[in-house]
């Protein structure tokens, strides 16, 4: 009788692990089939998760047939292809040309602890940060920053405020996307040019609509530059979405995966710092009091002649 409900139990962990399979495999082939229905494309952005349980549910079921995990070859294959080179930084020798660090922070509106990003910003010390849903209390806040950054704000009562930081000498222009939303289009006396973007989230048919449409604006603007190029802010998208292919197109490609939303746990990236030139490193900074997690990198920049 014993041995008869141990047959049992185990048939139906058998079960639960395969119909596991099965529904992470639905969700992975919805999730490329994005560019077709906004729904689709939010089970894009968790091919990491996909992966990971691939993984631990093949290896629970690794003393079954392998003809029963045939089914599930394709799918655990491409998601691998799609994830793990993301996952790995290839740093660039400290050697080869100027270093210069850079910090993204979406500050959330509502956030009120002015004291965690200080706190932040003394001890990452970013030549450069860009700051999404900046608004009138980040700008009081911030205002005793400038001995020592050159700052440019546009503080606004939504969620679509910008400003950036900068110690070195920059120049600016601002470009409307559609939805009426800025981003920032920069040029620094370092010899790069930047972008400050937040876009639209996708949390309807209209607004994931708009956001592709946002995403083409953005690659368009982007290609038009003529200097190395950084793509800074909170794109509410990942890098396995069928719309980041307008990205990708023009050289700005993700070079690792560091998971920056929500707080406490952040599961995915829609932070990026982007950019056609190397990243020495890239690394998630420390709660600031917003849902995001900020973003820090080491830009790997050509001397400037």
């Amino acid at each position: 009788m014993q041995q008869l409900s141990s047959s049992r139990e185990k048939k139906l962990a058998f079960m639960a692990v395969h119909l596991l399979l099965l529904a992470t495999s639905l969700a992975f082939v919805a999730g490329r089939l994005g560019c077709y229905w906004w729904i689709f494309d939010l089970f894009s952005h968790f091919n990491h998760l996909y992966l990971f349980i691939f993984v631990i549910a093949v290896g629970s079921l690794f003393f079954v047939p392998w003809q029963q995990l045939v089914a599930y070859l394709l799918p655990f294959s491409y998601c691998a292809a799609n994830v793990l080179p993301h996952l790995v930084l290839s740093k660039a020798p400290l050697s080869e040309a100027r270093i210069v660090k850079v910090a993204t922070v979406n500050l959330n509106h509502s956030n009120r602890r002015a004291d965690l990003l200080l706190r932040f910003i003394e001890q990452s010390r970013p030549e450069l940060i860009v700051f999404q849903e900046y608004n009138d209390f980040w700008a009081e806040s911030l205002s005793q920053l400038k001995d020592r950054y050159q700052i440019w704000q546009l503080p606004r009562n939504d969620s679509f405020g910008l400003a950036v930081f900068s110690k070195h000498q920059f120049e600016i222009r601002t470009v409307y996307l559609q939805g009426g939303i800025p981003i920032v289009v920069g040029d620094s006396k370092l010899g790069f040019s930047f972008l400050a973007v937040h876009l639209f989230p996708p949390i309807n048919s209209a607004y994931s609509d708009l956001r592709d449409k946002q995403l083409w604006e953005l690659a368009a603007v982007a290609s038009a530059s003529k200097r190395p190029l950084v793509l800074m802010g909170d794109l509410n998208n990942t890098v396995w979405s069928c719309s980041y292919g307008f990205l990708r197109k023009i050289g700005l490609n993700p070079v690792s995966y560091t998971a920056s939303w929500p707080h406490p746990l952040p599961v995915i990236q829609i932070d990026h710092i982007l950019t056609d030139c190397r990243m020495r490193t890239l690394y998630r900074g420390p709660y600031v009091g917003s849902d995001h997690y900020p973003l820090v990198a080491e830009l790997v920049l050509p001397e400037v002649s």
